[in-house]
């Protein structure tokens, strides 16, 4: 899955992707395949490869929302 992680929300994004800003992936996880547990996410069963962007090279948000992501419980090696 290839997500942008960019805010604002950009038009002139990769064609197929999805965008999610990286201050919502928290509380988005179960576009991921998670499914929501109490206050948080269950990942175990998440098996879909994520490949983050976001506008530049140096642009903080990917690695913003690939960390909120790991926080949540995905696992690090599908992202």
């Amino acid at each position: 899955m290839l997500c942008g992680f960019e805010l604002p929300i950009d038009l002139a994004t990769i064609p197929g992707s999805i965008n999610i800003p990286y201050t919502e992936v928290a509380m988005n996880m179960d576009q991921f395949g998670c499914e929501k547990e109490g206050e948080g996410w269950s990942c175990a069963d998440a098996t879909t490869k994520i490949y983050a962007f976001c506008n530049s090279s140096t642009c903080p948000q990917s690695p913003s929302g690939i960390r909120a992501m790991i926080r949540e419980g995905y696992p690090a090696e599908l992202i």
